[in-house]
């Protein structure tokens, strides 16, 4: 059984030297770094679709399609080092540092999501139907 409390020993988080990890713990990383790079790209298409009814989701493709290739790509490249038992590349403290950037942007994101995209959208709604009833310049006859 692993030891949670090792988790918050300095020594063994910012260790330069780490073990490589094991078959299953690296088989694990790979697909979850791997699914947020497929979910990534499965989003950027389904939002395009999505964009062109509600525009505010233009914005919001682009926001998530960041969030996910980043943190996908970097893991992944973390992963390698620790592979590779690269020194200070390798260390938890990369990883551990990965996760609170992943937790504090999703957490931004998350605010987005509640708080700005549905005025955004309610906005765009009033704005459509607004220019919708707006009168049409009439054409020239010759």
């Amino acid at each position: 059984m692993f030891d949670f409390t090792k988790f918050f020993d300095w020594n063994y988080l910012a260790d330069p030297y780490p073990s490589a990890p094991s078959t299953q713990t690296l088989y694990i990383l790979l697909g979850i770094f791997v699914f947020f790079i497929i979910f990534g790209a499965g989003e950027w298409v389904w939002l395009g679709h999505l964009s062109q009814k509600y525009p505010p989701y233009l914005e919001t493709r682009g926001k998530l399609l960041n969030f996910f290739l980043t943190f996908g790509i970097l893991g992944l490249v973390l992963l390698f080092f620790r592979f590779e038992t690269l020194p200070y590349l390798a260390s938890r403290l990369m990883l551990a540092l990965l996760v609170a950037g992943f937790i504090i942007w999703g957490g931004y994101l998350l605010y987005y999501f509640i708080r700005v995209l549905p005025t955004k959208i309610k906005h765009s709604q009033k704005q459509t139907r607004f220019i919708q009833y707006l009168p049409t310049s009439k054409k020239r006859r010759k």
